[in-house]
């Protein structure tokens, strides 16, 4: 399934990059924290607040970044 062949692709790149020294991991190990983390929030807030709430969260973020986009590209 697609699964498994993104999760081939995700470890052989995860080898391959460890292997010649290409990973920060300074930047790298707070980012996977966070993303981890962000995660098991993000499904926890959806389950208990529901369809509702995560796509009015979402459409306001979206919003939110367009307008900051916009901003820094017509607002200077």
């Amino acid at each position: 399934s697609a699964k498994v062949i993104n999760f081939a692709a995700n470890l052989s790149a995860l080898i391959y990059f460890a292997a010649t020294h290409r990973i920060l991991y300074q930047f790298a190990v707070p980012m996977g924290l966070c993303n981890l983390v962000g995660s098991l929030l993000g499904s926890r807030l959806a389950v208990l607040k529901g369809n509702t709430f995560v796509r009015n969260l979402f459409l306001i973020v979206a919003a939110a970044m367009i307008l900051r986009f916009g901003w820094e590209v017509f607002g200077r």
